[in-house]
């Protein structure tokens, strides 16, 4: 039987999958402000207040960053700024999340919440984790 080498790229995974989740972070930033209590309303409320104008503009760029993060792999002629100010506006933004949703309300008032805490901000830090990989200190194309 034959050795057949078989190779994966999961620099181009994990980018698709970083631009996937800003792409529906951006959708559900639009469709949120009209429906409260679920995590995008939470951060963008507390990021953002209630400024309509604002929270739709930052979702757009959310949007565009997770959009151009894909695009820029895929399009030849597209310079490599783009993808690099994409992945740049991500991490901003991700680590604006890790600040809003885990520490601007830090209450470790008993030993569940503080496990709560360090959970939610394990998951935080793994998808900056990705999200840097991704972007920022990926194989470059």
């Amino acid at each position: 039987m034959a050795n057949k080498n078989v190779s994966f790229d999961f620099s181009l995974i994990s980018k698709i999958i970083v631009g996937v989740l800003l792409i529906c972070l951006g959708i559900t930033g639009f469709i949120s402000y009209n429906h409260p209590g679920d995590f995008t309303d939470n951060l963008y409320g507390t990021l953002l207040g209630n400024n309509e104008a604002l929270i739709y503009i930052v979702s757009t760029v959310i949007l565009l960053a997770g959009a151009g993060i894909i695009v820029a792999h895929f399009v030849s002629g597209m310079p490599p700024v783009v993808g690099s100010v994409c992945g740049i506006v991500a991490v901003v933004f991700w680590i604006l999340v890790i600040i809003y949703k885990d520490f601007y309300k830090l209450n470790l008032g008993d030993g569940e919440k503080f496990i709560a805490f360090l959970q939610s901000f394990a998951v935080d830090i793994t998808i900056l984790i990705a999200i840097l990989q991704a972007t920022i200190f990926g194989s470059k194309d």
